[in-house]
Parts: C-alpha cells; sequence; structure tokens
C-alpha cells in the first residue's frame, strides 16, 4: 500500500509539474511574439514613413522644375538658394544626417551641409535602379566609404517636370540609423539579463547581423555566420521559418525566440531569451513540487505505520 501510494503521489507530482513547464515556455513564447509583432509594426512603420517623406520631393513639380533651371544653368545663383532651402529644410529631421542633390552620374552639386565627401559607391549603384524604377529607393544598410560609418540612404528621382519620363536629377538622404532605429531595435520593454532583439538579412551564403548585439562588441554589419549553421535563430529566419522556435544563438547558448520578416524589405527579426533565464522560475517550481512530494509520501507513510501499530496492539 505504501509503495503504491508513493508512486501515484510520484506521478501526481510529475504530471503537475510537466503541465505547468508547458503552459510556462507557451507563455513566454507569447510574450516573445508580442515583443517580436510590435518590434516587426514599428520597422515596417519606419520604412513607409521614410518613403513618404521622399515623395514630398518626388512628386513636387515646383522643385523639379528648379533643379532643371539649375541644372541648365548652374550659374544662376537664385535657383541654387532656392534648392538649398529644401535641402536644408529635410535635415530639419534629426535622423536626415545629410541631403545631397546628384546628377544622374552620381556626382553633387549641392549638398546639405556644404563641403561633402563624394557619396558613397554602394549608393552610386543604385542610382541606375532609381533611373530604370523612376520610384524612390531606400538604400539598405552600408559602410560610408569616407568614415566607414554604417547608414541608410533614400534616392529620390526627380523627374523632368514636363514629361514626367526622364529622370533629370537624384536627390540623396543619408539616414543615421543611430538616431532613431537601432535604439528602437535594443529597446526591450521588461527587464531582463539576455533577451535581445536582431535584425539580419541575408547576403550571399551567410546571414549578416545588422545592428550591435549585447554580448559582443563591434558586430554590426560585421558579424556573419553560414547558413549552414541551421540550429541558430538567425539563420532560421532568413530560410523564412517563423513563429516561437528553439536553437541556439550566435553565441551557440540554448535560446529560445520568435521569428518575423518585416513586410516589403530583406530583414528579418528574431527576439530571443536564453533558455536557462525563462527556466529559472522553473526550477523553483520543481524544488517546490519534489518537496511537497516528499512531505506527501512521508505523511502517507506514518499514516500506514500508526495504522500498522494500532494492528498490532489490538493483536
Amino acid at each position: 500500500i505504501f509503495l503504491l501510494l508513493s508512486l501515484g503521489i510520484a506521478f501526481s507530482g510529475y504530471v503537475s509539474y510537466n503541465n505547468f513547464s508547458e503552459q510556462f515556455h507557451e507563455q513566454a513564447g507569447d510574450q516573445l511574439l508580442t515583443v517580436a509583432n510590435l518590434k516587426v509594426n514599428g520597422l515596417s512603420n519606419w520604412r513607409k514613413e521614410r518613403l513618404s517623406d521622399s515623395r514630398f520631393l518626388h512628386e513636387n513639380l515646383v522643385f523639379a522644375e528648379l533643379v532643371q533651371d539649375y541644372f541648365e544653368n548652374q550659374n544662376n545663383s537664385i535657383e541654387e538658394t532656392k534648392i538649398m532651402a529644401w535641402l536644408d529644410n529635410f535635415r530639419s529631421y534629426t535622423e536626415y544626417e545629410r541631403v545631397r542633390l546628384l546628377d544622374i552620374e552620381g556626382q553633387t552639386h549641392l549638398s546639405s551641409p556644404s563641403g561633402l565627401s563624394p557619396i558613397s559607391s554602394e549608393v552610386v549603384v543604385q542610382i541606375a535602379e532609381v533611373m530604370e524604377s523612376k520610384e524612390v529607393v531606400l538604400v539598405d544598410f552600408y559602410r560610408r566609404n569616407s568614415d566607414e560609418n554604417i547608414r541608410l540612404a533614400l534616392l529620390i528621382p526627380i523627374l523632368d517636370p514636363q514629361t514626367r519620363s526622364t529622370v533629370i536629377g537624384v536627390v540623396a538622404i543619408t539616414i543615421d540609423p543611430n538616431i532613431y532605429l537601432f535604439p528602437f531595435i535594443k529597446e526591450w520593454p521588461a527587464a531582463s539579463s539576455t533577451a535581445e532583439t536582431l535584425l539580419v538579412r541575408r547576403d550571399g551564403d551567410d546571414v549578416l547581423f545588422l545592428n550591435e548585439l549585447r554580448f559582443q562588441a563591434n558586430t554590426s554589419m560585421s558579424l556573419r555566420i553560414p547558413l549552414d549553421q541551421t540550429e541558430v535563430l538567425a539563420v532560421k529566419a532568413v530560410q523564412e521559418q517563423a513563429g516561437v522556435v528553439e536553437g541556439v544563438d550566435y553565441r551557440e547558448h540554448p535560446v529560445i525566440g520568435a521569428l518575423k520578416a518585416i513586410p516589403d524589405s530583406p530583414w528579418f527579426l528574431v527576439a530571443r531569451i536564453d533558455i536557462a533565464e525563462v527556466e529559472t522560475p522553473l526550477r523553483a517550481r520543481l524544488w517546490q513540487t519534489l518537496l511537497m512530494m516528499g512531505m506527501a509520501i512521508a505523511v502517507a507513510g506514518a499514516g500506514l505505520i500508526t495504522v500498522w501499530r494500532q494492528q498490532r496492539i489490538q493483536y
């Protein structure tokens, strides 16, 4: 009878702990998904806002006429002053670090601030796409040639004001991701010792980490992981897995994370946390369960001993 009672108590404790563990992991996954959804929505809205800002110049016939007159007669100081007023106006946005007027060859003619070095080669390469599509292009993360700083850029084609079929110039706006984008990605809504958000993209046969990481310095646009390391969450993300998954992170630590793709972009987001941190409360619950099981078995044993002794006395 004592053995049967002990087995029953142990089985009940196991079932109780197992159910609690499953519910706890599910709750942790839901929290990660919530964070991932918030980040994805924020990044998607950020991209839309940048493209919306660019349409202010892209669809502006008055500005297009100023640019056309300037390129036809670059000695016209009045047109230059008016264009500079437009460019300076865009620099009122704190994220917009530099604004330039380029010709179709990518040469800088006017800039705010003035006296800038030539625009980075990775931006110049994208001008061909702008010429062909005649649409605004958001140049993804790149390292600037002049100082190796990480930047993004908006390329805004200025169309012929009469025909609207020919690109006569390009406005390039350099975006500093350290002002808003990187702090937004880094922010975590609750206190945690291991949680972080990763922004990655596929780059050839590797996954490239775009933002600075919590546990490794100088990794933005530098850290790469081959796609054949399929247990890494970032690799799972660029391979278009989605939802809550378990794996390892860039430190090869076991983690649980939520994977999401950023709509209309090459970016993927990973919201992750170490499994060890997630399971810290579970260890406390395990000891509580073991203690309760031990007490229940002890009470059952004491009760059986009392009955047994009573029977012996009666006998």
